[in-house]
């Protein structure tokens, strides 16, 4: 990366502490005047591309002057692994987001015109699932509840209106996150990957056919 100082600095830095080193390389260090005061003024600059890692152990700058490319390649490792590393952590936090939001379930409007709201963790998926075949099957009316309610029976017309309430949820919260693991994984920078957020619109290179 790009860095600027008002004094020329040193090409090779360490800072160690707690038995680790941080590392500084700068390369092409340049002289350059930089304006200021309105454009009436200038100021001696020193410019350079900067190169920041940690090692975990003890390095000397003439250890890292003696194959300063192969630290650089280290850096450049070490980079592309800290990415990887903070892309798989982005992914299980939103495989958590999108179980939760299935889990927190769906609010629907049944033949009473009334609201109701309905959780969806696994057994109520499996329920639900089971309740609405039997009504399928035959079953004119089958027993239920909403959060917060007591169990009563459900017409055929509704629990198959709660099943297909659970069933859309689930398709879009799986399908959302099946393509937004496409979009972290395309994240090309730590930046990049920052300003990702789980629930945001999926670019369009990155949806599914689904999606």
């Amino acid at each position: 990366m790009k860095e600027s100082y008002t004094l020329q600095p040193k090409e090779i830095e360490v800072f160690t502490h707690n038995g680790q080193t941080d590392v500084i390389i700068r390369r092409n260090v340049a002289a350059t005047q930089c304006v200021i005061n309105d454009e009436s003024d200038t100021q001696d600059m020193w410019e350079c591309d900067e190169t920041q890692f940690r090692y975990p152990g003890i390095l000397s700058v003439a250890e890292i002057e003696a194959q300063v490319n192969k630290w650089l390649q280290y850096a450049g490792a070490e980079s592309l692994n800290e990415l990887e590393r903070l892309k798989q952590a982005a992914i299980e936090d939103a495989s958590k987001t999108c179980n939760s939001t299935i889990c927190a379930g769906i609010t629907l409007e049944l033949s009473d015109h009334k609201q109701h709201h309905f959780s969806l963790e696994i057994t109520d998926q499996i329920t639900i699932s089971q309740l609405a075949k039997n009504a399928a099957a035959g079953q004119a009316y089958v027993p239920w509840h909403a959060d917060g309610e007591a169990c009563r029976f459900y017409s055929a017309a509704d629990i198959a209106a709660i099943n297909a309430g659970m069933e859309a949820l689930i398709l879009f919260q799986q399908t959302y996150f099946n393509s937004y693991k496409c979009w972290i994984n395309g994240a090309e920078s730590v930046d990049e990957l920052n300003s990702i957020r789980y629930g945001m619109p999926i670019p369009e290179k990155y949806q599914s056919e689904v999606m």
